[in-house]
């Protein structure tokens, strides 16, 4: 009661009480897992365990595999249960026969006759790289060359063509193209194609379908 209104005093809240530091478990933020984590983490302990249980080990060449192996690289001695044992690590990762991989570990084994020891399979995938690497090369090279002549045999190109549609009442054949332009070997392929490319000419997949397109237009000097 107030002594001096004579009305009841209202009641003074009180403070919540603070539950002690040993009420709630402290969680350190370095150390919590969450689903973001865990994701970028490669999942759980046991998830990544069990990840690596499940994937198949690379079953080993077999004794056929790796004589096939021996003698397309010219290998001419004696086959022993050793010399199998020695190169099979290197035919496992050869792969299947014919493919580039393949290709690369006959050459490395032919270059290393008579060195007496199996190269390192590193050396197959080195070699490999290599390979495509002078493949792409070489590619471009004739892409390039190929776009040249196009550009410079254009218009005799269709001057041709035209020529005899107008005697024999279809086209000429790609290696009769070629040999008018005087393109000779590999390369003749690669111009006939770059000049579809730009247009130049077209054709179907019937014989001597050879003919001018109406798009296209002489470049400007």
């Amino acid at each position: 009661m107030c002594q001096s209104c004579g009305h009841a005093a209202r009641g003074q809240r009180k403070a919540p009480a603070q539950q002690s530091p040993v009420d709630t478990p402290r969680v350190d933020p370095d150390t919590a897992s969450s689903p973001e984590t865990t994701e970028k983490h490669g999942g759980t302990p046991d998830h990544r365990q069990e990840t690596r249980r499940a994937r198949p080990p690379r079953p080993k060449a077999t004794d056929e595999r790796v004589e096939e192996l021996l003698r397309a690289a010219g290998y001419n001695r004696a086959i022993t249960p050793e010399v199998l044992e020695e190169h099979r690590r290197f035919t496992t990762h050869a792969g299947k026969t014919g493919l580039p991989r393949w290709k690369a570990a006959v050459a490395l084994l032919n270059g290393a006759q008579g060195r007496g020891e199996v190269p390192h399979v590193r050396e197959i995938y080195t070699e490999e790289k290599r390979r495509r690497e002078a493949k792409q090369a070489r590619a471009a090279e004739t892409r390039r060359q190929a776009g040249e002549l196009a550009d410079e045999h254009a218009k005799a190109a269709r001057e041709h063509v035209a020529r005899v549609w107008a005697e024999t009442g279809e086209g000429p054949t790609w290696r009769e193209l070629a040999d008018a332009l005087g393109v000779e070997g590999r390369i003749a392929s690669a111009v006939i194609d770059t000049l579809h490319r730009l247009r130049v000419l077209t054709s179907t997949k019937e014989p001597r379908s050879l003919t001018l397109t109406t798009a296209w237009t002489p470049p400007s000097a």
